[in-house]
């Protein structure tokens, strides 16, 4: 099983990776890219078949919740701190991670279940960093 997960793991790697310009561009301005010639609708069924895969292949393993939590809210998260499509890359990875590790680490400490931990770690990580976004949003009042 792991075995299978790590080959869906790179193969989806490197499509990204092969796909990212015309991704990014379809995902800015899906009409200016079209109009240029790029694939936008076959990228997009691509990206599409490409999160299944990775969906389904973890949530024999870990569960619907934690594959859920995983996808959607470190995402969001990021996007609240992320300038460009790059920095949201990279702050989903950062805050997916340490909500993988944190959620680990509490439900050893704690005897509770892992995925829910996980999730927990990571609605948690999206609350507080939604909140100093709040606090810290300068008053548009003239």
């Amino acid at each position: 099983m792991l075995n299978l997960i790590v080959l869906i793991s790179i193969v989806v790697i490197v499509c990204l990776a092969a796909i990212r310009p015309i991704l990014l561009a379809s995902t800015i301005d899906p009409l200016a890219a079209r109009v240029q010639g790029l694939p936008v609708r076959e990228v997009g069924l691509l990206f599409s078949i490409l999160t299944a895969a990775v969906v389904v292949s973890m949530v024999q393993v870990v569960g619907t919740l934690l594959v859920t939590a995983l996808l959607v809210t470190p995402a969001a998260t990021a996007q609240f701190i992320g300038r460009s499509f790059r920095s949201c890359l990279i702050w989903t990875q950062v805050f997916g991670l340490s909500s993988v590790l944190l959620g680990l680490y509490l439900s050893a400490e704690l005897d509770t279940g892992s995925g829910s931990m996980i999730a927990l770690v990571a609605a948690a990580i999206f609350a507080i960093v939604a909140t100093f976004q709040f606090v810290n949003k300068p008053n548009s009042q003239a």
